[in-house]
């Protein structure tokens, strides 16, 4: 500027013209950092919770009670942390933890279970445990047949961390069937049931499960497990469709 001496500097002149940097950088570090604490409340609060399951069932009830609000609200709200069913596919979650006498209580308090395994294990029948009266259990149990691994196609991983894809070696056994059949024969039976309105049906209604009537086609879902079109692929954006 004329008549400015070069060691005059006159403030906010050019900052006008400089390019104005993002602020996305920092919110997601805000991001970043929030849920960091939020994942580190959680494990103190899992850890705080398991810690109580060695000193009496007294503790471990009244840590249950703290999470479900009861302490807060007055009554407890169960939903905050429990479920009413659960299904498992191949689990036995009554051995499978540090108590099993806390894992088989808490699935007498389950409205539903659903068991699909080859074989009846003590959590689809830890209604008629030593100590107990079957009667007393109000836990509806379901046993669906699944098939072996042998009896369906389908990837796998091994502890090698190798993905593997396997083909069917014969059929499934008696009524028994593979997973992704249970699955898909669930989902129309969900469908069918909310077609005629309920708690939030707009997702289950408009659920895009298209791999089959009743057989899941398991070529289709590994094709969208790799985020492509079931029908044809694509090389690049724009190009020429070829088929897969």
């Amino acid at each position: 500027m004329a008549g400015t001496a070069p060691s005059e500097v006159i403030a906010g002149v050019g900052l006008a013209d400089r390019p104005k940097k993002s602020h996305w950088p920092a919110r997601m570090d805000l991001a970043q950092s929030a849920s960091g604490l939020l994942l580190g409340l959680f494990m103190w609060g899992h850890m705080f919770f398991v810690s109580t399951i060695p000193i009496s069932n007294d503790a471990m009830w009244a840590v249950t009670k703290a999470f479900e609000g009861y302490f807060f609200f007055g009554r407890a709200f169960p939903q905050l942390v429990s479920f009413k069913g659960l299904f498992c596919f191949g689990q036995n979650p009554a051995v499978g933890g540090p108590n099993s006498n806390f894992a088989r209580s808490a699935l007498d308090r389950l409205e539903w279970l659903v068991g699909v395994d080859l074989f009846e294990n003590e959590s689809y029948g830890f209604w008629k445990r030593p100590g107990v009266k079957p009667g007393d259990i109000k836990t509806e149990v379901f046993l669906l047949p699944a098939a072996g691994s042998v009896e369906k196609e389908g990837s796998i991983v091994n502890s090698g961390r190798w993905v593997q894809w396997r083909c069917a070696a014969t059929k499934p056994l008696g009524q028994s069937k593979p997973d992704t059949d249970i699955l898909t024969l669930l989902a129309r039976a969900l469908q069918t049931a909310y077609a005629g309105g309920g708690v939030r049906p707009a997702p289950i209604v408009h659920l895009d499960w298209d791999y089959g009537p009743e057989h899941a086609d398991v070529h289709a879902v590994a094709k969208e497990r790799r985020s492509r079109r079931r029908s044809r692929c694509y090389s690049a954006p724009g190009a020429t469709p070829r088929p897969c």
